[in-house]
């Protein structure tokens, strides 16, 4: 009797535990599918850095599921190509501000706009420039600001004058000798591996380490970092003068950096997806991402994959050979697609053109073609993208396009209007004068509130653009 009673306390002790670990997995399913639909509700919704922490909080990258990954890849593009557009408009913004700085009679000089208004002329192409401006840094700031205008000083001549880099340079400082990586990096210079940088509490060191992160494919890094800096962004120096104004300067590159380390992200979360019938949008997407950071040898590799070739490959593996100086390879893969109906293949296309001087033609009559096939948001952010990156100067007629098709009724609202929309309207419209200073502040206040990083362009724009206040010099704090 003792042994049936046992035998039947043991085998209702195995169907309790086989019951509760089928509650567990079908508990852990149902919050995996909540998570997943939460997710897409927010990339829906325009909120990438949301559907980001959503899907990474609990898990490490190596845990999730496919379904997890694609969403995961996703929130990422679509977030690098949003600060892609803010890095643009900021640049343009930084140029005009520190210009009217620079040359106002009541703007309130300080030794440090040489060195940011040079920085925002490098990242504007304007290199002679620049290196004149940072040869005007004074000894009266910080000696590691002096060296920083030296690196990037040299990093302008050899854009403008193609001059080499010393590679046999060295600084002590990791922060540093990372900066100068980089900045022969930006100037097209064959660099060493940067080193890492372990402390992260001053903006510069925040971006330095994304970028070693970037370089290395850190992607665990990568997350804590991007979300580091869209949470907390600081400016690079605050002068405080007359004890109750302060000038607030950033660095553009944060914006830079931010955007590479976004395409990076998507390239390694798209290389971890692991069911084969996934493996042509993996190697696309993964390509495209690579391309977009820099890394032209693995968008070349995982671009080959992609069988059969799609429209967009031929775009994106043209563009690589012609980097790699095979212009005969790249056009015979850029001339498959040159008069696709696609509106997405053709801005596509325009968007790899527009540092292709012999081409320039071509892209104008695309941007021409894509502002005639505009039938909604969707296009005309296209079009917009593609006049603003021929830099053609057809502002007016841009207004109007993007202007037509702007859903009025959910103005500013950044959960039925992408991001990108609304900074590229801004762009346009802070291209058409100062009359529309209040849409641009609004346009990117609404970008801001969703938590991208926004908060130079916002402080510029206003301090710039203000009628009543051109320079910023109002007594309080921006």
């Amino acid at each position: 009797m003792n042994l049936t009673r046992c035998f039947i306390y043991q085998k209702n002790n195995y169907l309790i535990s086989i019951l509760l670990v089928s509650i567990y997995f079908i508990i852990t399913n149902i919050y995996a599918q909540n998570n997943i639909n939460q997710a897409n509700k927010y990339i829906h919704e325009n909120q990438y850095q949301k559907a980001i922490e959503l899907l990474t909080i609990q898990k490490n990258t190596d845990q999730l599921t496919d379904q997890d990954l694609i969403l995961l890849g996703k929130a990422f593009l679509l977030q690098a190509q949003l600060y892609r557009d803010l890095y643009k408009l900021q640049n343009k913004i930084g140029v005009d501000y520190f210009q009217y700085r620079d040359t106002s009679k009541i703007s309130i000089k300080t030794d440090y706009d040489p060195f940011f208004f040079g920085r925002y002329l490098f990242e504007t192409e304007q290199y002679e420039k620049a290196a004149q401006l940072f040869n005007k840094v004074s000894s009266n700031v910080p000696i590691n600001l002096q060296t920083r205008a030296k690196i990037w000083k040299e990093a302008a001549l050899i854009k403008a004058r193609g001059e080499k880099p010393d590679n046999e340079k060295k600084y002590q400082d990791p922060v540093l000798s990372a900066e100068y990586i980089f900045a022969m990096w930006e100037a097209g210079s064959n660099v060493p591996a940067i080193p890492d940088i372990t402390n992260t509490n001053s903006p510069l060191e925040n971006r330095m380490s994304l970028w070693y992160a970037v370089q290395n494919r850190k992607l665990e890094k990568i997350l804590f970092l991007i979300n580091k800096l869209t949470k907390k962004f600081k400016p690079d120096v605050k002068q405080t003068i007359h004890a109750n104004y302060t000038i607030n300067f950033y660095d553009p590159s944060t914006l830079k950096i931010l955007y590479l380390a976004n395409y990076t992200a998507a390239s390694c979360i798209f290389e971890k997806i692991k069911n084969n019938k996934y493996n042509n949008n993996k190697n696309y997407y993964s390509g495209l991402s690579s391309y977009e950071a820099g890394d032209y040898i693995k968008a070349q590799k995982k671009l080959e994959h992609v069988i059969p070739p799609t429209p967009h490959v031929h775009i994106y593996l043209g563009a690589v050979y012609y980097i790699q100086n095979n212009r005969q390879k790249a056009n015979a893969l850029w001339n498959k697609i040159k008069d696709s109906a696609n509106t997405d293949v053709l801005y596509q296309y325009t968007h790899v053109l527009h540092n292709v001087p012999e081409k320039m033609k071509e892209v104008n009559d695309i941007c021409e073609i894509l502002k005639d096939k505009t039938k909604n948001m969707n296009d005309a952010l296209y079009a917009a993208r593609c006049y603003l990156e021929a830099g053609n100067g057809k502002e007016k007629a841009l207004l109007k396009l993007v202007q037509d098709h702007y859903p009025i009724l959910k103005h500013n609202k950044i959960k039925y209007i992408q991001p990108s929309y609304l900074t590229v309207y801004a762009h346009i419209k802070y291209l058409n004068g100062r009359k529309y200073f209040a849409d641009v502040l609004g346009h990117l206040s609404a970008v801001s509130k969703a938590g991208y990083y926004i908060q130079p362009i916002l402080m510029m724009a206003r301090a710039y653009m203000s009628p009543e206040n051109p320079t910023g010099e109002k007594r309080i704090s921006y």
